[in-house]
C-alpha cells in the first residue's frame, strides 16, 4: 500500500466520530515520508549537477530527458511535502481528540470524587470510636446518617452546578 493511501485511511479514522490511537502508525508513515523526502532530495541535487554539467555538451536528447526527470521528481517532492504536512495536521487531530477524551474522563472522576467525598467525611466521623458523638445511642441513628450522607451529596451536586455561575459573578472566571 503506498504511502498516501495508508494516510488516507488514518485520515478517515482520525475524522471519524469514534476514537482511534494510530498514533503509532502515523508516526510510521511520517518517518517514511520524510525518508523519502530526502532521498528524492538528494536524487534532484545529483540530476541538477548532472543537467548542469551536460549544458556544455551536444547531447540535447540527455539534457530533454533529464529534464523531464527533474521535472517529475520535483511533483514527487512537493507531494511529499504535502503528505508531510497532512501527517503533522493528523497527529494533531489525533492528540485533540484524545486530550478531549481523556478530559471528560477526569471531569466524570472528578464529579464521582467530588459527590462521594461528603458522605465519606460523614460516614468517617460517625464511625470513629469516640464518645460523645450524636446518634450513637439513637435507635434510628444509621438512617440519619444516611440522610446526612445523602444530602451533602446533594447539597454537593447543587454547588457544582451552580460553581461556574457563582465564578462567574465573583469574576474568578470570564
Amino acid at each position: 500500500m503506498n504511502l498516501s493511501a495508508e494516510l488516507d485511511r488514518v485520515e478517515d479514522r482520525a475524522l471519524s466520530d469514534a476514537v482511534h490511537d494510530d498514533r503509532h502508525l502515523l508516526s510510521h508513515l511520517r518517518r517514511r515520508t520524510v525518508r523519502a523526502h530526502r532521498r528524492i532530495g538528494n536524487l534532484l541535487i545529483m540530476i541538477h549537477r548532472l543537467d548542469h554539467q551536460a549544458k556544455g555538451e551536444p547531447a540535447a536528447s540527455l539534457h530533454a530527458a533529464v529534464g523531464r526527470v527533474v521535472q517529475r521528481l520535483a511533483e514527487l517532492e512537493h507531494e511529499l511535502r504535502e503528505m508531510q504536512e497532512r501527517g503533522r495536521l493528523l497527529q494533531e487531530e489525533i492528540a485533540a481528540k484524545l486530550a478531549t477524551e481523556t478530559n471528560n474522563y477526569l471531569q466524570a472522576i472528578s464529579v464521582l470524587t467530588a459527590l462521594f467525598l461528603p458522605p465519606t467525611l460523614v460516614v468517617g466521623i460517625f464511625s470513629m470510636n469516640t464518645h460523645g458523638i450524636p446518634l450513637t445511642e439513637n435507635p434510628e441513628g444509621f438512617e440519619w446518617v444516611i440522610l446526612i450522607s445523602g444530602l451533602c451529596s446533594l447539597a454537593a451536586y447543587w454547588l457544582l452546578k451552580r460553581a461556574p455561575r457563582l465564578f462567574k459573578r465573583s469574576g474568578l472566571i470570564r
